[in-house]
C-alpha cells in the first residue's frame, strides 16, 4: 500500500533490538547500536547523559538475546499493530524495563 494510505504509527521500541539481531547485527557492532539509541539520541535530544551508579535510580532496559517469541495480540505491548513482523517467530526479546523507580517484566 502507498505511503499516504497506510494507517498511522508503527511498533519499533518493542522490536528494536529483534531488529537489530536480523537485520544489523553482522555490519554494526553491538556498543555502537546501543549507543545510537542511548548517548546519541539523548545528545541529539539535549538531555543530559547519566552514569548507572550505586544508589542511582535506574532507567535501563535488559534484553535476552536468545528468546525466541512470536509478534502477535498476546505479546504486542502496544495499541498498534502496524509491523511487518506480526505472526513472526523473532529471536532477542527485551525481558525487563527499568524506568523512574518502575519495573514492567516481559
Amino acid at each position: 500500500m502507498e505511503f499516504d494510505y497506510a494507517d498511522e504509527g508503527a511498533l519499533s521500541l518493542q522490536l528494536v533490538y529483534s531488529w537489530y539481531l536480523k537485520y544489523l547485527s553482522k555490519e554494526l557492532d553491538f556498543e555502537v547500536f546501543v549507543s545510537k539509541l542511548t548517548l546519541d539520541a539523548r545528545a541529539v535530544l539535549g538531555i543530559e547523559s547519566t552514569e548507572l551508579t550505586e544508589g542511582a535510580v535506574a532507567n535501563l532496559s535488559v534484553f535476552d538475546s536468545k528468546a525466541s517469541w512470536e509478534m502477535n495480540s498476546k505479546t504486542n505491548k502496544s495499541l498498534s499493530r502496524n509491523t511487518h513482523e506480526w505472526n513472526k517467530m523473532l529471536t532477542g526479546k527485551a525481558v525487563a524495563v527499568f524506568n523512574n523507580k518502575k519495573v514492567n517484566l516481559y
